[in-house]
C-alpha cells in the first residue's frame, strides 16, 4: 500500500513539474552546471583563493564556454540563411528530376505533390522560428549562470548546514557519492560529445558540406540526448549534403555519422564510463521520453542525470528502494 501512494505521490510530482517548467527547468540546468564545475571551483578553492573568486572563475568558465558555442553557431547560421537562395535552385532541380522518376513508375500523385513542394516558406519560417527561440534561450541562460554562481558560491556553506541539520555527517557523505557519480557521468559525456562534434564537424568538412562547425556543435550538444540525439543531429547535414552535391555525397556522410555513432557511442562511451550510470538502457529510453515531456528539450538533455538523481534517492528509502532496483542494469 505504501508503495502505491509513493507511485502516486511520484506522479502528482511530475504532472506539477509539468506544470512549473518554465521555472523548474532553469533551475535544474543551473544545477547540472553547478555539479558539473563544482570540482574547478574546489580545485581553486585548494589553491588558496576566496570562495568568492573562485565561484566569479568558474562562472568565467561557463559563460566563455557558452558564449563561444553561441558565436559559432551564430556565424555558422548566418552563412547558411545566406546561401538559401541558391539551395532553392539546386531543390528545384531534385525535384525535377524526383518528379520525373516518379513519374515513370507511375507514381502521378506522388509526382505532383513534389512538384507543388515549396522550399523558401517553410525555410524561413523556420529560420525566423529558431530566431526568436535562441533569443528567448539566451535570456533564460543568463539567469541561469546567475543561479549556477550562486550555487557555486553557497556550496561549501550548505554543506555543513546539512550537517547540522542531520546531526550526522553520513547523509552528507551518501550525498556527496551520489554527486561524484554524476560528476563522472557529465565529465565523461562531455568528453564523448566533444569527440563526436569534433570528428563528425570535420567528416562534414572532408565532404564540402556547408558550416561544418554548425553542425560540429549541433552533434556536441545533441549527443547529451540519449539514442536519439544522434541521428537528429545526423539529418541536416545528410539533407544538406544531398541538395548541394547529390545522393553519392550524402551517402558519404551519412556512413560517417553511422560509423562514429558506432564507435564512440556503443564502443568508446561504455568502456569509459563503465557502471557509473547503474541504469538500464531501456531506463534511459524512458526517462529520455519522460523528462522530455515533463521539461521540454532541456529535459530530454537532463534526462540521465535527473534519472540517476532520482535513482540515488530511491535508493535511500526502504519503501522505493525496490524502484530503485527496477531502475538499475543489475539483474
Amino acid at each position: 500500500m505504501r508503495l502505491l501512494v509513493s507511485l502516486a505521490s511520484i506522479g502528482i510530482l511530475l504532472a506539477l513539474l509539468h506544470h512549473a517548467a518554465s521555472v523548474v527547468t532553469p533551475f535544474l540546468l543551473a544545477a547540472t552546471l553547478a555539479i558539473a564545475f563544482r570540482p574547478v571551483t574546489v580545485a581553486l578553492n585548494r589553491r588558496g583563493l576566496p570562495p568568492v573568486v573562485a565561484a566569479a572563475l568558474c562562472t568565467v568558465i561557463v559563460l566563455a564556454v557558452v558564449a563561444g558555442a553561441g558565436a559559432l553557431i551564430y556565424v555558422a547560421a548566418s552563412d547558411l540563411a545566406g546561401d538559401l537562395p541558391e539551395y532553392r535552385e539546386r531543390i528545384d532541380v531534385l525535384k525535377t528530376d524526383l518528379s520525373i522518376w516518379l513519374d515513370s513508375h507511375d507514381l502521378h500523385g506522388a509526382a505532383a505533390s513534389v512538384r507543388r513542394f515549396d522550399f523558401e516558406d517553410p525555410a524561413a519560417g523556420m529560420l525566423e522560428s529558431s530566431f526568436f527561440q535562441a533569443t528567448a534561450f539566451l535570456q533564460g541562460l543568463f539567469f541561469v549562470i546567475v543561479i549556477t554562481a550562486f550555487m557555486q558560491l553557497e556550496g561549501a556553506i550548505y554543506r555543513r548546514k546539512l550537517m547540522r541539520a542531520m546531526r550526522t555527517s553520513a547523509p552528507v557523505h551518501w550525498l556527496e557519492g551520489g554527486l561524484r557519480e554524476m560528476q563522472r557521468y557529465l565529465a565523461v559525456k562531455a568528453l564523448v560529445s566533444l569527440s563526436n562534434g569534433v570528428l563528425l564537424g570535420t567528416w562534414c568538412w572532408v565532404w564540402g558540406v556547408d558550416s561544418p562547425l554548425l553542425w560540429g556543435v549541433l552533434a556536441f550538444v545533441l549527443n547529451f540526448i540519449p539514442v536519439i540525439g544522434s541521428i537528429v543531429a545526423a539529418v541536416p547535414p545528410i539533407l544538406l549534403s544531398l541538395v548541394e552535391s547529390g545522393f553519392g555525397p550524402a551517402l558519404g556522410v551519412a556512413a560517417g555519422y553511422v560509423a562514429v555513432n558506432l564507435v564512440v557511442d556503443n564502443i568508446l562511451e561504455p568502456r569509459i564510463m563503465g557502471r557509473t550510470l547503474g541504469l538500464s538502457p531501456l531506463v534511459i529510453l524512458m526517462s529520455m521520453l519522460v523528462w522530455g515531456f515533463v521539461l521540454g528539450p532541456v529535459g530530454a538533455i537532463l534526462s540521465v542525470p535527473l534519472t540517476m538523481a532520482v535513482k540515488i534517492l530511491f535508493e535511500r528509502d526502504e519503501d522505493l528502494r525496490r524502484i530503485a532496483l527496477l531502475l538499475s542494469d543489475s539483474a
